[in-house]
């Protein structure tokens, strides 16, 4: 199973969200979250806030609640993902996460960063976009029709080396630099079908699927 936490982060396009959530996934309602639950008609799984985004409002009907002190450490949405780590999840995914307040996404890009210090999975998605992290060797990238772009960026070093194939530009072992963002706006080759791979040599790589936005 796959646990989905919605965030308070703006959502213009609802039914992208709907679609990107699955009838057997564990959801969790992060603070202002509970807002996009209700525009969806779902019932959340777990309610984790400190009430501020939520403005002290939650449903009677949900199944589980944990209340944060509005001082604290940890975001509201870190918490909630240690939560999903503790009950056993390896794969997360955040919606409503991005746009809005810029500090939150940033945030939420550090929770991908924790994840996958962790050795789990984690994305952070929109209509326009599907954020990962990837550290240590071979992977492969599924080509998604609805995305023209892929951009390569080293996230929490100085630099990464990565090697990458069926892009239009291919990198061989290439120093992507975090003062030099020569890793932007990448394409998959047409007549790759599926995917393309990349290598990561050394560092810690944020991956960014995007589209124009219309």
């Amino acid at each position: 199973m796959r646990c989905v936490l919605l965030g308070a982060a703006p959502a213009e396009d609802i039914n992208f969200i709907r679609s990107m959530i699955l009838p057997d996934d564990f959801l969790i309602c992060v603070d202002g979250g509970i807002y996009l639950a209700i525009k969806l008609s779902l019932k959340a799984d777990l309610f984790v806030s400190d009430m501020d985004s939520s403005f002290g409002f939650f449903p009677k009907y949900f199944k589980e609640k944990i209340f944060l002190p509005a001082e604290k450490d940890d975001t509201d949405m870190l918490i909630a993902i240690k939560e999903g780590i503790s009950r056993g999840f390896k794969n997360f995914l955040i919606l409503g996460g991005l746009s809005g307040r810029f500090d939150h996404t940033y945030a939420n890009l550090c929770v991908l960063k924790f994840l996958c210090e962790n050795n789990l999975k984690g994305s952070l998605c929109d209509e326009n976009n599907e954020i990962f992290i990837l550290k240590n060797g071979f992977k492969k990238i599924i080509k998604d029709p609805n995305k023209q772009y892929v951009s390569f960026f080293p996230f929490g070093c100085n630099y990464c080396v990565l090697s990458a194939e069926g892009f239009k530009y291919p990198l061989k072992a290439t120093v992507l630099r975090i003062n030099f963002p020569q890793g932007v706006s990448n394409e998959f080759i047409e007549k790759n079908n599926n995917s393309a791979t990349v290598f990561v040599n050394s560092g810690t790589v944020l991956v960014v699927l995007s589209k124009d936005k219309i």
